[in-house]
């Protein structure tokens, strides 16, 4: 009987060790995955104009919009609009876009220049994975939305009662709270 509670015993700390690494791994592997999505981001609110190509409309909100006039259309690599599910096509007028720039530095200034969209009715978020996508609406809904923001793919919470801003990086940081 000792015998098996002593293998019993192994068996418990080598699955908690496998546990462990899994999830090492699985942190390891979204941090690979954020950093290959760090030079895109997603735009919400461009009106589709017959008229003009995608990508001359987002030159356009980039350049006249967002004052960044020495952003060049070869800064912009691709745009793609979401096709939107059938069942959302009615509350949803306009498909958001996701746009990949030819480097981060790119991506950061027209990130950075964001606010200057405030009345326009277009916003921009970083291209998160599902993961930090699924933990910052978790930590909205626990701070307030005004409260967390992403940045450079880091989820970041302005805790009520802290003095500093709180970096979160699982989800059971939200729960607790």
């Amino acid at each position: 009987m000792k015998k098996i509670e002593t293998t019993l015993q192994k068996l418990y700390t080598a699955v908690n060790l496998l546990e462990n690494k899994i999830s090492k791994l699985e942190d390891k592997f979204d941090q690979l995955e954020q950093d290959a999505l760090l030079d895109s981001l997603i735009f919400y609110g461009v009106k589709p104009n017959p008229n003009v190509e995608l990508r001359e409309n987002l030159n356009g909100v980039i350049t006249q919009i967002m004052g960044l006039q020495d952003f060049k259309e070869m800064d912009l690599l691709k745009a793609n609009r979401f096709r939107m599910p059938a069942n959302q096509t009615e509350n949803v007028k306009i498909a958001p876009v996701l746009v990949k720039f030819s480097s981060l530095d790119t991506a950061r200034k027209v990130f950075a220049a964001k606010s200057k969209l405030a009345k326009s009715g277009v916003f921009v978020l970083e291209n998160l994975t599902k993961k930090r996508r699924d933990l910052l609406n978790a930590a909205r809904s626990t701070f307030g939305p005004r409260s967390v923001w992403s940045d450079h793919g880091q989820i970041l919470a302005k805790v009520p009662g802290e003095t500093r801003i709180r970096k979160i990086n699982y989800l059971h940081e939200c729960i607790s709270m």
